[in-house]
């Protein structure tokens, strides 16, 4: 098999010890950067993240409050169980050492290991939680970010069905429809580095989704779920355009029936940290629109197509 440049790693498997971070530089645009590979085999390489959680509010939407004209904002997040949040959790951690480590650069200012507290605070972790009510803890959650221009999904983010079977759709509002609230879904998510306004943390972005079986006939194009639970694969995940891909370098089973969140628990941390990153993400949208012209318009085609041997 031809060697790749990425890979696709289960979350079952992922080990917070095989990820690097390069240091903290400015680009172009005078943008703080680094680039996240992970440890397969002695070589590093840029790495996307499969996961199975349960879609607990579907797919929501985000407008900022200070410009309601602006377009709308998507995301996905998946509640998942408490070991492999926990793994997550070292990720986080693993992240605000990097932030200590290089805070002279992030920051402007150094701060000791002593002073780990003040790094921490100002970090986003990837891993959400809360409690309800009677403070008892809900399970961990990811928020990934569903990548739309004017409406239209890109060609890089593919979503199938559980047979290998791509689903083809014109416009968002399709996708919205498709991913029920609570429904359990297959994903792989890309994981950014973010760092703006003496701020940093590591947002997702979904890449590839696989939804319950709904019926009819679809195109499948490129598949690259780890069927064979083995931690690793090589991907087919298709490149981003270079402006966006620029950018990403740069920047359930197991959950019980009964395990529920309420949107409003949750729905004014999510605005918050959403706005910590508009800036971040306005600047990659006004490159994207500058290099990349609007993705072509998809129809909803679909065949079947037999699953690979």
């Amino acid at each position: 098999m031809e060697e790749t440049r990425d890979c696709v790693v289960t979350l079952e498997q992922f080990d917070t010890n095989n990820v690097s971070n390069t240091p903290p530089k400015k680009d172009k645009n005078n943008k703080l950067i680094s680039y996240m590979t992970y440890n397969v085999n002695g070589r590093n390489k840029l790495f996307h993240l499969q996961l199975t959680g349960r879609a607990i509010f579907g797919i929501t939407t985000y407008t900022p409050r200070d410009n309601t004209d602006a377009p709308k904002k998507y995301s996905i997040n998946f509640s998942i169980p408490e070991e492999l949040g926990q793994r997550l959790d070292n990720f986080d951690e693993f992240m605000i050492d990097y932030g200590v480590e290089h805070s002279k650069v992030i920051f402007g200012k150094s701060y000791t290991p002593e002073k780990k507290s003040i790094v921490e605070a100002l970090y986003t972790p990837l891993v959400k939680r809360g409690e309800n009510n009677d403070g008892e803890p809900y399970p961990p959650r990811i928020q990934a970010q569903v990548p739309v221009y004017e409406g239209k999904v890109p060609n890089y983010l593919h979503v199938y069905y559980s047979q290998r079977e791509e689903l083809k759709f014109d416009h968002i509002d399709e996708l919205c429809e498709i991913v029920k609230k609570g429904s359990t879904v297959n994903a792989i998510i890309d994981i950014k580095p973010w760092f703006i306004g003496g701020k940093f943390g590591l947002k997702a972005v979904l890449r590839q989704l696989i939804i319950p079986k709904i019926g009819g006939e679809s195109v499948m194009n490129s598949y690259a779920f780890n069927d064979r639970q083995e931690g690793l694969t090589p991907t087919s995940v298709k490149p981003t355009p270079q402006s966006e891909e620029n950018s990403s370098e740069n920047e359930e089973e197991g959950i019980e029936d009964n395990e529920s969140i309420e949107d409003s628990d949750v729905q004014q941390e999510d605005t918050e940290e959403t706005e910590e990153v508009q800036e971040s993400e306005n600047e990659e949208e006004e490159e994207e629109e500058e290099k990349t012209p609007p993705p072509p318009k998809k129809t909803v085609s679909r065949k079947k197509v037999s699953a690979r041997k």
